[in-house]
């Protein structure tokens, strides 16, 4: 063998070996890949998971909150009620006494106005029973006078 069939030979043999690890490579590369995506398919799971209890127990949360808010929402309405409906009564109850206290006035207004009325017509009345007995007085003093003055034509 010269030197040249050896160095095939040995070249022949390193591409076989070289052959052998590129093949083994790729065996070990498909397996890593195979396991890599194994490992990424479970923490996709995993995440999913996570995410799922996450978005689960945010919901919850959400929903517990609104609750809490409608509960409150409830609440204050209900006080805001039951405050107006004090405050209505209250008024109405001050509106019934204000009327009241107005009707008492307008009636003793009105007592006084027609006690004074009453008063000043007792007084024109009065005045006018005097103008009226004048007013027959001098009246029948003319006609004494009148009768005088023709009972004397009479007798002339």
């Amino acid at each position: 063998m010269g030197r040249l069939t050896e160095e095939m030979s040995r070249l022949r043999e390193e591409v076989d070996s070289l052959s052998r690890e590129r093949s083994s490579f790729l065996k070990g590369l498909g397996s890593d890949t195979a396991e890599m995506q194994a490992g990424f398919r479970d923490d996709r799971q995993k995440m999913a998971e996570t995410e799922k209890k996450k978005r689960v127990e945010f919901l919850n949360e959400l929903s517990s909150n609104v609750a809490d808010m409608q509960t409150g929402f409830r609440q204050e309405r209900k006080e805001n009620a039951e405050q107006s409906i004090k405050e209505l009564n209250a008024f109405v109850s001050n509106l019934g006494s204000t009327v009241y206290q107005m009707q008492n006035e307008f009636h003793e207004s009105h007592e006084n106005m027609a006690r004074a009325g009453r008063e000043e017509r007792k007084v024109f009345i009065a005045d006018l029973q005097g103008e009226v007995a004048q007013s027959r007085k001098a009246f029948a003093d003319d006609l004494a006078g009148a009768r005088a003055a023709w009972a004397s034509k009479k007798n002339s």
